[in-house]
């Protein structure tokens, strides 16, 4: 325990605790472990480009406001006068590019112990984790290094299309989509679907730099004044944990990336980007979101024991990946759940699979990059847990509200609960009536809330009033949207694979469809999984658009319309 009072934390406790265990995750590993290095074919990467002037001025203007205590000058200051600081700031980013040194004052941390989850023991340490505020100076320089990295990446094709984590185009929603739209189409075939979700302890701390600069060099191709950056910038890294208006002694940082870093997250992808190799190997289908690693696989329920073989030998194999990486896979943690149809789920009887010797329960509930998912992929608890978090914010408004105007009010609610009705709301299109009810129940308390109106007036004049869709159709636009970014280049490939234009299937090519832009809709089998799948309903909502509207030339002109589509389509069905 590191104090009686939650808000008065000791700063050196606090930092002995984060160096201590990282001491001790690391100290279970024997030297004698060595990584592979699996070398891709691409061109070296030996050096970064100086920037210019403007460049830089462009990524300050872009630049969040924080500021950090290790910051000589407000952020917003910089920001004010970017004519002034542009050129200074360039100088220090082309002198460490073309030198290959990061200066050591760019290289220190404050480390703010950030609550892993709101209702853990705020008193104890290991709730906690360590986030790194690192100087404004230094954000820029690594942004410069990663917008450079990330273009050498993603023109050389190095990472794997279903690493969704820092990528332009990719975010949780595009992986969760692909992960419930594999799910659905398996169900639909009748086959049941297990979902392993790993777990790695203090996984961005653990990073070994000597494996991660190898790796570095011999499966992507750096080597020279590249290499040499990279090298500069892992070495003699140090923080201090800031807590309670105190601050610890200064620990060195030996092995880690930096959370709260600009390249962290982009460097431990690196790390581990052989993962998803390993799981295909065993015949799994893997999906990484940083560190959050999840893998699958579709059987029959007569299978369900090849099924549990192949995701013990996938676990182990993992568990030596993991150990050669001094990575700690953490099986207790790991959480395990079946998917299918309430028919085909009575089939089997698992209640728990043994993963290295750790026996792990199987659940019937899953927390899913925030997502709650349940085996019969009805997201009826995620419902739940939605309806009581917005109906705390928005009881909590109604305390201030006639402080508020009507604007004030509504900004308020779109940042308090409408950000989370839409959160991941594609994945809702398969959702029963039940659960779309008590989000537009949601929807209906917040319209009462912006326009003062009593709780039991009819929501739909204030819906028009505010100019909101409803439920159905804010999901709609969702899978509408998506499959525009899809033919347009602008969403990750495993969710173009389900927007298929006519006009590219043999035999079908020369209908009067296809010249509209029309979709191939795949067949299916039940209405409860294959009908009102991603893969299914997102091209037969597509095709029922207005032809103009799906020839729309840029993305905010199809947002527009197609709101506008959807709103009068809504107020005509509602008369």
């Amino acid at each position: 325990m590191c104090s009686s009072n939650p808000k008065v934390l000791d700063a050196q406790v606090v930092s002995d605790y984060f160096v201590g265990k990282i001491t001790d995750l690391r100290s279970g590993f024997s030297d004698s472990l060595t990584a592979d290095y699996p070398s891709r074919s691409c061109s070296a990467l030996t050096s970064f480009e100086p920037v210019t002037s403007e460049h830089i001025s462009n990524l300050i203007s872009a630049c969040p406001n924080k500021s950090c205590s290790l910051d000589p000058i407000p952020t917003w200051v910089i920001k004010k006068l970017i004519p002034v600081f542009a050129p200074i700031l360039t100088a220090i980013c082309n002198a460490s590019i073309t030198s290959g040194v990061v200066p050591p004052s760019l290289k220190s941390a404050i480390v703010v112990p950030v609550l892993k989850k709101k209702n853990l023991d705020v008193n104890d340490c290991k709730n906690y984790r360590p986030i790194s505020n690192l100087s404004f100076t230094s954000k820029l320089l690594e942004r410069v290094i990663a917008s450079q990295l990330t273009f050498y990446l993603n023109f050389n094709h190095l990472l794997p299309d279903c690493q969704s984590a820092y990528r332009t185009f990719f975010s949780t929603e595009s992986a969760l989509l692909k992960v419930t739209s594999d799910i659905s189409m398996a169900a639909d075939r009748g086959q049941l679907t297990l979902l392993m979700m790993l777990d790695l302890s203090a996984a961005f701390d653990t990073v070994d730099h000597e494996i991660l600069l190898t790796r570095l060099n011999q499966s992507f191709g750096l080597s020279n004044v590249a290499l040499d950056w990279f090298h500069s910038y892992l070495q003699d890294r140090t923080q201090v944990v800031s807590s309670g208006g105190m601050l610890s002694d200064t620990s060195s940082m030996s092995c880690g990336v930096p959370q709260g870093s600009v390249l962290g997250p982009l460097l431990f992808v690196l790390y581990t980007v052989d993962i998803l190799q390993i799981i295909d190997r065993n015949g799994l289908i893997g999906h990484m979101y940083a560190d959050d690693t999840q893998n699958y696989l579709h059987f029959h329920p007569k299978e369900i024991d090849t099924a549990i073989t192949k995701v013990q030998s996938c676990f182990s194999d993992l568990q030596s990946f993991m150990n050669n990486n001094k990575l700690v896979l953490n099986a207790s943690k790991t959480e395990i759940i079946i998917f299918g149809s309430q028919h085909q789920l009575n089939k089997i009887n698992v209640t728990s699979i043994s993963l290295c010797g750790v026996q792990v329960a199987v659940s019937d509930k899953v927390r899913n990059l925030g997502v709650t998912f349940d085996s019969l992929l009805s997201f009826e608890q995620h419902s739940r847990q939605l309806s009581s978090s917005c109906f705390f914010q928005i009881r909590q408004l109604w305390s201030i509200r006639h402080c508020l105007s009507v604007a004030s009010s509504e900004i308020l609610v779109h940042a308090f609960v409408s950000s989370r009705l839409d959160y991941c709301n594609s994945l809702f299109l398969a959702c029963p009536k039940s659960v779309l009810d008590r989000l537009q129940r949601i929807q209906n308390a917040a319209a009462r809330l912006i326009l003062r109106t009593k709780r039991y007036d009819s929501a739909t004049p204030m819906l028009q009033q505010l100019h909101w869709l409803r439920i159905p159709e804010r999901i709609e636009f969702k899978s509408c949207l998506t499959t525009y970014k899809s033919l347009n280049n602008l969403a990750p490939s495993y969710l173009a694979d389900f927007s298929i234009p006519l006009s590219s299937i043999s035999l079908r090519n020369d209908l009067r469809s296809v010249a509209s832009g029309k979709l191939n809709v795949p067949k299916c089998k039940t209405v409860s999984y294959g009908d009102k799948s991603y893969p299914v309903a997102g091209p037969r909502q597509w095709n029922a658009l207005p032809t103009e509207l799906r020839n729309s030339h840029s993305i905010d002109s199809f947002k527009r319309d197609l709101k506008t589509h959807l709103f009068k389509r809504s107020v005509h069905g509602l008369h």
